[in-house]
Parts: C-alpha cells; structure tokens; sequence
C-alpha cells in the first residue's frame, strides 16, 4: 500500500512527543527557496508543528518568513541573532595583545573596532597588520612594549583587503555587459565621468557605506555629486535591481550579454545558474523593493570595507 507522506509524518511526531521526546526541524537558508515554494513548505509543516514538533528557519536578518498566509500567524516568534558591536569587537585586542605583551595606551584596539564593520574577520585582519606590519612584533615579547599607530591610516586601511570581496565589487562595477553600444555617462562634479553603476558604487563609497541604507540616503548622496544631471538620469532603482540579481548567483556565472544596460534583471544570467545555494557563497549585496522604504543591504562586511578603502582605485582601473 503507498504510504502518505505527510500523515507518516504527523505520526511519527506524535509518538515521539508522547514518549516525551522533542522534534526539532531546521531549515537553513530559508531565503533560497522560492517564494511559492517557502508558503508550500510553510503549510505542509503546519500539521507537525500542531502536533508538537519545533521548525526553526534560518534566513537573513531583513527576511521575514511568509507566515501571514499559512494560518501560522501567532504560532512564530522570531530569534535574532545579535551582531558583534564594537564593544566585542574590541575585545579581539583587549584580550590578544596582552597575550603579546602589547599594551594598547592610546585606544588603537577602540579604533580599529570602528572600522570592522562588525566583523570579527575584518578585525583580526587589522590587528594582525597593526601588530605584524606597523610594530613588527612576530611573537610574544619578553618586555612589555606600547603599540604605535600607521604612519598614514589610509595607506594602512587599504593594505587590508579580501580577494573574493574584490571581485565582487568589481562585478558591480562593471555591470551586465552590453552589446554594440556604450554605457551612458554622467559627469561628477570633481570632474570624474563615470556610469550609472561606478557613479551607484562611489556614492556608496562617500556615504560610508553603512551596511543597510534607503534608497532615498543613495539618490540624494548622487544628486550631490553630480554636475549636470541627476540621479532619476542613472536609472538607480534598475541597476540596483540588477547589482542584487548579479550578487545572487556565484562568481562564475556567466553574464549574458545585453542589448541595453537597462536589461530586466532576470535576464542577465542563462536559466542553468538560477540556484545559487547549491555549495554557492550567501549573496554579498541585496536590493529589497518595497511600498514603504527601498532598502540597500550589503550583506558581506568585506565587500562594505572594500568599497570604503578600495573602489577608488578600482573605479580608475
């Protein structure tokens, strides 16, 4: 006889529960999934979840589960999983260089936190080079000795960088490529032309970046820099449209190649690179229309402190 699925499933729940056992169902990059897909799967564990079992999703922190039309509504409770701030991040020094015999007198560790962009990889990454590069201390020394800071801190900043952030930038940069024509430029007030999507990443560069931002904080910041015209003329919703379809699919994928720059963002890539979690990295840039607020997050800190300390010279490249 065939067996139903879903009743096997309750089932086997119920029993577990009733020997006082927990079911517990996680669903990791819960974001993947397609929509339709998520609001089936949603419905189809709603039965389990009555009968005693927990599902916990995983998904990124602007996502919210489709809950409102699974019946599932006063049933969920969201668990944010909280962001290192620089109190933590400071820590990283506070606790390591004492392991070096390094003291900290004028609050370099405090310095350097700020401009981690809440990452432990990038603040480790900078103690390292203030410790290793600045101070040349290789090993633990056998005197205290106080940590001096870079001669000039951008040169420090900008010796600090990410191969894969890199090229995610420069992905950006360099947009869906465009057949037979060129891009429409537009010229900035200090004098650089640039188009649509290098004058998007140097705005982003002079807001700082933040790692979430309006898309009302980035038209304004253009329409600051430009000479002559402005930034409805960049199209910036459609390639930020784009920047977030490119940021969804791994680096290897290929793009195609578009008769216009204003190509729709389902078009940019072959149907055969449409599942980016099979193995693929967490998109690194994301654009989320909405009615209310258009909101920019930038989902990988190492692709912010590129854009921060590096776009310069990949924008001149």
């Amino acid at each position: 006889s065939t067996v139903n699925a879903d009743q096997a499933a309750e089932e086997a729940v119920k029993a577990i529960v009733a020997a006082e056992g927990q079911v517990t169902i996680v669903i990791d990059d819960f974001h993947f999934i397609p929509v339709d897909t998520r609001i089936e799967l949603l419905r189809a564990l709603k039965q389990v979840v009555w009968n005693g079992a927990t599902v916990v999703l995983v998904t990124l922190p602007h996502r919210q589960p489709e809950t409102d039309s699974t019946q599932l509504g006063g049933r969920t409770a969201t668990v944010r999983v909280k962001e290192w701030d620089e109190a933590d991040l400071e820590q990283i020094a506070s606790l390591g260089l004492p392991k070096l015999n390094l003291t900290d007198p004028t609050g370099l560790g405090a310095r350097l936190a700020s401009a981690s962009y809440g990452s432990p990889q990038i603040m480790q990454h900078l103690c390292l080079e203030l410790v290793e590069t600045v101070n040349g201390v290789l090993t633990t020394r056998e005197s205290p000795l106080p940590l001096v800071e870079p001669a000039d801190w951008q040169t420090f900043h900008q010796t600090v960088s990410d191969d894969g952030a890199t090229k995610w930038v420069e992905r950006f940069i360099g947009g869906p490529p465009v057949r037979g024509q060129k891009r429409k430029t537009h010229t900035l007030i200090d004098g650089r032309t640039f188009d649509g999507y290098q004058v998007i990443i140097a705005a982003l560069k002079e807001l700082g970046p933040p790692l979430s931002l309006s898309t009302a904080e980035l038209t304004a910041k253009i329409d600051e820099m430009m000479q002559d015209t402005k930034a409805v003329d960049v199209s910036v919703g459609r390639k930020l449209a784009q920047m977030s379809e490119i940021a969804a699919k791994p680096l290897r994928a290929k793009l195609n190649e578009a008769d216009t720059e204003d190509v729709s963002p389902d078009k940019l890539f072959d149907q055969d690179v449409n599942d980016p979690a099979a193995g693929d990295p967490q998109p690194v840039f994301e654009y989320t229309p909405d009615a209310v607020k258009n909101t920019i997050h930038i989902l990988e800190p190492y692709v912010a402190y590129t854009i921060r300390w590096h776009v310069d010279s990949l924008l001149s490249a």
